[in-house]
């Protein structure tokens, strides 16, 4: 549509902004916008991954059940989740229920670029404030091509200052000749209306049409025929008022005594004739232009007197073409203050009339009439807005015959009211005028159908015109129509979760701590250690990241935690209160950041799973989508380019015989039309690791040689290696090597191919694992030395290892503390404290990572393994739970007769190795390393003295003094490790002094 004419029709709140598909047809800078938005578009990220954690059966898996509306019957067993399970939901801020996606392939709403593209482009036309553009960012862009059309009017800001007045005086003056431009064309249709009068309305349009596109809209016959045909309604109308008013100055001569009467009937056919206008005006904000036309093509006039042209017909068009300006320019400015469309409209009607009763006493008798076309031009317009504003907000997109059939009826109707007959049953109808109206009436079928093919044809060609109408009506009534991805990750808990959480449990995302409020009630005391476990679990993984790059110093977490209780109803309301008011009380000091609140219950949420969702399941699913949304992750802008070039991945890897995994060589060809740089494929691939659609490494140098594209098939083999199924249950063929796995840790080849599949998807499985260090490849072919050195070299040359361990399916340690580690008075003991967050697997990891094949399998259990640092010096490193706040790993090294320098690179050698598992998967943890002060331990208490720790690399001094409790501590570490406590001083100074009174 020509952009003046756009810019002029434009009115405020949005409403403005037409939503016809002729119009969005034609709008060939909307379709490029389109265009350019598939590939450099971006809107705020509309995926999250939603994570449970918390001890094994406490309803996890029944409350993400209950938050997607199922209802779990308590009578029935509880089953259990085996391994990740994963489910992706779709909501929106239109419909808040979590619903399922489909599972036949197809991309969910979420996942289409057509919709995020379509909703970028017409987010940007401002939907507020009146008048739509372009947004702020797009405007510098177009200044440079300013003599150019633009079909988007200029957004409507406030105006500070003079520059402000300026760019108002300035758009008010443009929209000034835009008007004279079209009054000229809308005079010119005056003339012919007076001349030839509406024998045929029909003809009159399309000389209108005709005229209007050659002279005034060149480059746009749509425009014409949209403004053209409310015009002719006009002109009707102001035939019909002529009418009226010819009948009351008629009534009032002919019975003078009678004034009071002839003011009724003048008021009510006044009335009427506006009425009608702002009728016509409604029916094309409605969309029934054409409907209406076609009906009045075929109707005609019952008297065929023709329309004079004096000054009381000129009068009247006059004040009809300032009703729009009166819209335009002045009523926006009520309805600024007013803040509705219809309390602005209600105040002109009100003055309107106040002034037509008060000049029609003034004995000036074009005054009232100048008022009324105000009157019926202001009735239009506001028809229109009104028109739009209901097809936005009721959004109604009613199938297209009966939109025009629906316009075709009312059409008849209101032509009947204002004195209209069908021609067909009109006496004065002549052949020829039958003819030239069924001929108009064609015309604007024709148009209609030619407006509807090209409709469909855009749509073929991947241009979604009924999208943008849907998507320009939520923008004008401030609606978001974008669908959030939820993925809920559910998990089994106990040491399957330890052992998979690094494959999904990533810094961005919203975890639910669930719990069971009935534990809670028999023990609170080990509730409350259980939950600041979980928390301070999640803290390490949490990352904090600035907002911008212009703020870096005002860094936010991103990671967002609620604290659900499920079986509400086990527990009384007053217990439910109080255990509220402690958790609140005892962790939001630590957890400040990274705690959801729940108004005056602080951190907890309840839900019964039990019942149909009620009112705390849905405070808490609408808590989840409305605070997810204002986390950093979801506010950061997502590439909708990003999105085809998922779904374009995920349609090649369904043919391939992995079509879960694909090296990165393999998907850079395969993406070899999107001509991505190297630099700018990693940034999609990290990207889309973020949200949780793929699994991607690029921080580890084997794992970013691979893309897993969907992450629920590696969580499944994953599963049926970490999980070991019941004995009835086992293959006969496998028994032997379940059983193995059962009882040593070991996976022989036979159990991985079974569980894997093919050679290739077996070395793509390893070294996945290998990588997150949950398995120890072994090679029984090969010498000690060439096993420590050549492992990784043989998993990368394609050479499948004879047997992996498990460091988390080793078992358990029974013998006798003499064959595993002779105590000796030399040995060096230290301590990696993590106070509160349990180390199992990071152990299970750093196992892994100090296994080489130097070392005895033999010596590696879950708890503890002895390993030997360059084929010499020996050291265990053992689990060593203390209390719940404090949980270590003892560290003890075999001192050398020489010095203790081979123990400091020992302990080098592990800090660097933890720091590894660290930096990758535990960035928000912290630890504390060091040997502890026997005298001011205790059983249920290691007095840890800090020589290094996550924040401080290892010493190179040899002495290291400190205060700890109160209390002077030195630590001596060359030439070998000695504590000297404070407490001891002082004892054998008082000993000392003793004997010397003596």
């Amino acid at each position: 549509m020509d952009g003046k004419v756009l810019a002029y029709l434009s009115g405020y709140k949005g409403f403005g902004r037409s939503f016809n598909r002729s119009v969005l047809a034609n709008d060939e800078r909307l379709h490029q916008d389109y265009k350019d938005a598939l590939n450099n578009g971006s809107l705020p990220c509309n995926r999250q991954q939603i994570i449970t954690v918390g001890d094994k059966g406490v309803g996890k898996t029944s409350t993400l059940k209950y938050l997607q509306g199922e209802v779990c019957d308590p009578s029935e067993e509880p089953k259990a989740t085996e391994g990740i399970e994963i489910t992706q939901c779709e909501t929106s801020e239109q419909k808040s229920d979590w619903v399922a996606c489909r599972d036949d392939g197809s991309p969910s709403s979420a996942d289409d670029p057509t919709l995020s593209a379509a909703w970028c482009v017409c987010d940007n036309i401002d939907s507020f404030e009146g008048i739509l553009q372009r947004k702020e960012k797009d405007r510098e862009s177009t200044n440079d091509s300013s003599d150019q059309p633009q079909n988007r009017p200029m957004k409507d800001t406030a105006c500070d200052g003079i520059n402000g007045a300026k760019q108002a005086f300035r758009w008010i003056c443009r929209s000034a000749v835009t008007e004279m431009q079209m009054a000229g064309s809308a005079i010119v249709l005056f003339i012919i209306a007076c001349c030839y009068f509406l024998f045929d309305f029909g003809v009159l349009c399309w000389l209108g049409l005709i005229m209007c596109h050659a002279f005034f809209l060149k480059s746009d016959f749509n425009s014409a025929y949209r403004f053209v045909i409310p015009i002719v309604f006009q002109i009707i109308v102001v035939e019909a008022t002529i009418r009226a008013t010819k009948f009351t100055s008629g009534l009032g001569v002919s019975r003078p005594e009678d004034r009071v009467w002839a003011f009724v009937v003048a008021t009510v056919l006044y009335s009427g004739v506006c009425g009608i206008s702002t009728c016509f005006g409604l029916l094309c904000g409605l969309g029934c232009r054409s409907g209406v036309a076609i009906a009045l093509c075929i109707m005609t006039p019952t008297s065929k007197s023709s329309m004079s042209f004096d000054k009381e017909v000129l009068v009247l068009a006059i004040g009809n073409l300032c009703g729009p300006l009166l819209v335009r320019f002045g009523m926006k400015f009520v309805q600024h203050m007013t803040r509705s469309l219809k309390e602005a409209a209600a105040s002109f009607t009100v003055v309107i009339c106040i002034a037509f009763t008060w000049t029609g006493y003034s004995g000036n008798p074009y005054v009232p009439v100048f008022l009324l076309g105000v009157f019926m031009g202001f009735g239009n317009a506001y028809g229109v807005l009104k028109g739009r504003e209901t097809v936005a907000v009721k959004k109604l997109m009613p199938p297209y015959v009966l939109k025009k059939a629906f316009g075709f009826v009312v059409g008849i109707i209101m032509g009947h009211l204002i004195g209209w007959r069908l021609m067909f049953f009109s006496e004065t109808s002549t052949a020829c005028s039958m003819f030239l109206s069924t001929l108009a009436a064609f015309g604007f079928l024709t148009y209609d159908l030619l407006v509807a093919q090209k409709v469909v044809q855009l749509e073929k060609n991947a241009i979604p015109i009924t999208i943008f109408r849907k998507f320009l009506m939520d923008s004008a009534t401030g609606d978001n129509p974008v669908s959030y991805k939820l993925q809920l990750w559910d998990n089994a808990g106990g040491n399957v979760y330890q052992t998979m959480q690094q494959f999904f449990r990533p810094a961005e995302a919203v975890y639910l701590v669930v719990f069971n409020l009935e534990d809670a009630r028999k023990d609170e005391k080990e509730q409350h250690q259980r939950l600041r476990q979980w928390l301070f679990s999640l803290k390490a993984h949490s990352e904090r990241i600035a907002k911008n790059e212009k703020m870096p110093e005002s860094p936010e977490p991103n990671t967002l935690v609620f604290i659900v209780g499920t079986h509400r109803d086990s527990v009384t309301r007053e217990f439910i209160d109080r255990f509220a008011a402690q958790i609140y009380e005892s962790l939001y000091t630590d957890f400040c950041s990274m705690l959801a609140l729940n108004d005056d219950k602080g951190p907890l949420y309840v839900v019964e799973n039990s019942k149909p969702m009620d009112k705390d399941g849905l405070h808490l699913q609408k808590s989840v989508t409305t605070m997810a949304k204002k986390t950093s992750h979801m506010t950061e802008h997502f590439p909708i380019r990003n999105l085809r070039i998922l779904n374009k991945i995920r349609n090649r890897q369904a043919s391939c015989p992995l079509p879960w995994i694909i090296s990165t060589f393999d998907l850079l060809q395969t993406l070899e039309e999107e001509n991505l740089s190297l630099e700018d494929f990693h940034e999609v691939l990290s990207s889309l690791h973020r949200t949780g659609d793929v699994i991607y490494r690029e921080d580890d140098e084997i794992l970013k040689g691979y893309v897993v594209i969907r992450p629920q098939e590696l969580m499944d083999r994953l599963k049926a290696i970490v999980r070991i199924p019941p004995r009835e249950s086992r293959s006969r063929n496998l028994a032997d090597d379940w059983l193995e796995l059962e009882t040593k840790g070991i996976a022989s080849r036979n159990l991985i191919q079974a569980i894997a599949g093919s050679v290739e998807t077996i070395l793509a499985f390893l070294r996945l694992m290998e990588a997150y260090n949950l398995l120890i490849p072994a090679y029984s072919g090969t010498t000690h030395q060439e096993q420590c050195t050549e492992s990784c070299q043989c998993l990368q040359s394609g050479q499948l290892p004879d047997y992996c361990i498990l460091p988390s399916h080793l078992p358990d340690f029974t013998g006798d503390e003499a064959t595993f580690w002779v105590p000796s008075e030399d040995d060096e003991v230290y301590y990696f404290d993590f106070a509160h967050v349990s180390p199992d697997p990071i152990f299970h990891r750093l196992l892994a990572k100090c296994c080489c094949g130097r070392d005895n399998h033999n010596h590696l259990f879950k708890t503890r393994g002895r390993f030997r640092y360059e084929a010499a010096d020996l050291y265990a490193i053992q689990l060593r739970k203390v209390s719940h706040s404090q949980n270590t790993i003892q560290v003890t090294i075999q001192r050398s007769a020489v010095n203790n320098q081979r123990s400091l690179q020992v302990l080098q050698h592990l800090q660097k190795l933890l720091e590894e598992i660290r930096l990758v998967d535990f960035s928000g943890l912290s630890y504390s390393c060091g040997p502890i002060c026997s005298d001011c331990s205790s059983d249920d208490f290691l007095m840890v003295l800090r020589v290094c720790g996550h924040d401080e690399e290892f010493p190179i001094t040899q002495i290291k003094s400190f205060m700890s409790h109160g209390k002077n501590h030195e630590v001596s570490i060359t030439p070998q490790l000695m504590v000297t406590c404070g407490r001891r001083r002082r004892r054998t100074s008082s000993s000392n002094s003793s004997q010397g009174g003596k």
